[in-house]
């Protein structure tokens, strides 16, 4: 027994130096720590011989993702050869970071150009930017805000008059039910006399508004400005007869303000007007009162710096037009940067009514 043991011990001693283990001196613990030991091992054999299949398969990716790194780093060097900088370093992880944030504002600048598209009613950036050059950018802030107040405040009128509908609906719907008829007839009778009054009413009314702005109207034109008659006619001729004259009305809280009356007789409100429209009638009352102070002394000479920029081809001409009438009397001059203006003034050169001056850009 004491022969089987010190073999035993013996053994065990032999297998912890070949597996280089530190085993405890009992050789039944030893022995125990050997299984320990193997089982792990032997587990570790097993999931190598599960995994081997796969070996190749990580090798031929491995060759592939260092082909990818290579074409990466020969690309990056070109990158970093056309930017000027090196590779090493934060230089090109720079640059790109540059270039993400161009790319980033190059399509912010996409769809901002995309939406004015969609509001400019066809005119391009440039054409917009000479049309509101010049602009008070608080000024049209403000009046942003006033817009979205008010299309907000139709908004609310919208859906009061949906709710106001729905209650009319359901009131109709109820009318309509077999026991409401009789109250809905006798309803209606009622509302058909109350009708029959407010017309007769309104009738009456409305024939004496007719009467009172008929004589309203006689009696302003009767004795109105000359000053503004001279500037109605001066106005019909740079607006191609599109309004027929100038008039002074009463706006809603009881002040006096001028208009212009379209051929139809229809009067349209300063704040109405196009820009082009405005200065057409600012021009028409500068020249009714050179005409009125040159009537009584000695005229004074008119200059005017681009007054022509808002309007359009048919209006600068007959505007031009004007201005030549006018110089038979007063000395005329009229600076431009629009070579359009120049080119329409040289017919008014031919027939000795202007001359051109062009004065060279220092």
């Amino acid at each position: 027994m004491d022969d089987d043991e010190a073999t035993l011990k013996a053994t065990v001693v032999a297998l912890g130096t070949s597996l280089d283990l530190s085993l405890p001196a009992d050789p039944l613990a030893a022995t125990d720590q050997i299984a320990a030991r193997w089982q792990e091992q032997d587990a570790t054999r097993l999931q190598r011989v599960a995994l081997a299949p796969n070996v190749e398969d990580a090798k031929a990716e491995c060759v592939a993702l260092e082909t990818v790194d290579g074409e990466a780093r020969t690309a990056m060097a070109a990158l970093a050869i056309s930017a000027g900088v090196a590779v090493e370093g934060d230089a090109l992880p720079d640059v790109g970071v540059r270039c993400a944030a161009r790319a980033r504002l190059l399509d912010e600048k996409a769809q901002v150009e995309r939406s004015i598209a969609d509001v400019s009613d066809g005119l391009g950036i440039p054409a917009l930017r000479d049309q509101w050059a010049g602009r008070d950018l608080d000024a049209l802030r403000g009046a942003l805000t006033v817009a979205q107040q008010r299309s907000d405040q139709l908004e609310a009128d919208v859906e009061t008059a949906i709710l106001a509908q729905k209650a009319a609906q359901d009131a109709l719907d109820t009318y309509a039910a077999e026991s409401g008829v009789n109250q809905a007839i006798a309803e209606r009778e009622s509302a058909a006399a109350r009708m029959q009054a407010a017309v007769e009413r309104y009738v009456e009314l409305t024939v004496a508004r007719a009467l009172i702005t008929k004589a309203i109207d006689r009696v302003r034109s009767e004795q109105q400005d000359p000053l503004v008659s001279r500037a109605g006619e001066l106005f019909a001729s740079t607006t191609r007869g599109e309004f027929s004259a100038i008039d002074t009305d009463i706006d809603d809280k009881g002040l006096p303000v001028v208009v212009g009356r379209r051929q139809s007789g229809a009067a349209v409100p300063v704040a109405a007007m196009s820009d082009g429209t405005r200065d057409q009638l600012f021009l028409a009352f500068r020249l009714a009162s050179l005409e009125n102070y040159s009537a009584s002394t000695e005229p004074l000479p008119f200059v005017a710096d681009d007054i022509l920029v808002h309007f359009d081809d048919e209006r600068s001409a007959a505007t031009l037009d004007l201005l030549a009438r006018f110089a038979e009397t007063n000395q005329v001059l009229l600076f431009t940067h629009h070579k359009n203006v120049r080119d329409d003034a040289r017919r008014l050169e031919a027939q000795g009514s202007a001359t051109i001056v062009e004065i060279e850009r220092l």
